[in-house]
């Protein structure tokens, strides 16, 4: 699970990768009901949040991002590109779509010594 944690854990194949990315949607989805349970103030007028909540869902999603992007700059360290491609997975329309082929699909390469 290190690799959720840490960009320098090393290399990981497309399999963990598949797998990191289907524990960090199952920590979300864990997440966003335990926020919606602890936190949510169910007398409140339909559609508002308390700052409680607000601060959860930050969290959330700054975890969320940090999560995906150290599993991704291991996964393209694997295909021998360096962690500035995340950047490329940014883009609209053609970032997600690039993601899962280099982190995802294709297979990993050895980088060639000059």
């Amino acid at each position: 699970m290190l690799y959720l944690l840490n960009p320098l854990q090393g290399k990981i194949g497309r399999g963990r990768w598949w797998l990191m990315q289907l524990a960090i949607f199952v920590l979300v989805v864990l997440s966003l009901f335990a926020t919606a349970f602890l936190f949510a103030d169910f007398d409140a007028p339909a559609g508002t949040r308390n700052g409680s909540e607000n601060a959860m869902l930050a969290m959330i999603i700054v975890g969320m991002i940090y999560m995906n992007f150290v599993t991704c700059v291991n996964r393209l360290r694997d295909s021998a590109r360096s962690g500035f491609w995340y950047l490329t997975f940014l883009l609209p329309m053609v970032g997600t779509g690039l993601m899962i082929y280099f982190c995802g699909l294709e297979a990993g390469r050895t980088r060639q010594s000059a």
